[in-house]
C-alpha cells in the first residue's frame, strides 16, 4: 500500500511473512516527496525537449518543401503571367527537374513552343489570304477591262458589216 501523507513523505507499507513466527510483518518505509516533484521536472524537461525537436523538424520540412515545391510552382506562375501579359512565345521556364513539376514545365515549354508555330502558320495563311484577295480584285478589274474592250469589238464589227461598198470606199478615200 503506497499513501501520501500530510506530513510531507510518501508512506509504503508492505506485508511480509514471517518465517519464525505465524504472525506477519509490516515493513513501512517512508520517503521524501522531493522524488516526486523530480519526476515532475522530469518529464516537464522530456515534453519541452519533445516540442522544440518537433518544432525543429517541423521547420526543416517547411524549408524542404518550400525549396522543393513553392519555389518551382512560383516560377512557373510567374512565367505564365509574363507570357500573358507580354504575348511573348518565345519564353521558356527551363525547370530541368525529372520529378511532376518538372514535367508539367516541359509540357508548358513544348505548349508554346506548338503555340509559337501555330501564330506562324496563321500569319502566313493571313498573308496569303490577303495575296489572295488582291489577285482577286485584279482579275476582277482586268475582267472589266476586257469586257470593255470585247463590247468595242463587237460594235465596231457589226459597224463595219452594216457599211456598204461605196462607204468603204469613200472612208479609204478620205
Amino acid at each position: 500500500l503506497i499513501l501520501a501523507g500530510d506530513d510531507g513523505l510518501l508512506h509504503a507499507y508492505q506485508r511480509i511473512s514471517s518465517l519464525r513466527t505465524a504472525e506477519p510483518l509490516v515493513l513501512h518505509v517512508a520517503l521524501d516527496r522531493s522524488i516526486d516533484a523530480h519526476k515532475r521536472l522530469s518529464v516537464n524537461y522530456a515534453l519541452l525537449s519533445s516540442l522544440i525537436g518537433g518544432l525543429l523538424i517541423l521547420f526543416v520540412l517547411l524549408r524542404l518543401l518550400q525549396h522543393i515545391v513553392v519555389a518551382p510552382l512560383s516560377t512557373l506562375t510567374s512565367k505564365a503571367v509574363e507570357i500573358g501579359r507580354r504575348d511573348d512565345t518565345t519564353i521558356r521556364v527551363g525547370l530541368q527537374r525529372t520529378d511532376e513539376i518538372g514535367q508539367l514545365a516541359g509540357e508548358f515549354d513544348r505548349m508554346l513552343g506548338k503555340l509559337a508555330k501555330s501564330r506562324e502558320q496563321v500569319i502566313e495563311s493571313a498573308r496569303l489570304a490577303g495575296m489572295s484577295e488582291i489577285a482577286t480584285g485584279v482579275l476582277h478589274n482586268v475582267g472589266n477591262v476586257l469586257n470593255s474592250v470585247n463590247v468595242a469589238a463587237n460594235l465596231a464589227t457589226k459597224k463595219t458589216e452594216d457599211l456598204s461598198l461605196g462607204d468603204l470606199e469613200t472612208l479609204v478615200g478620205v
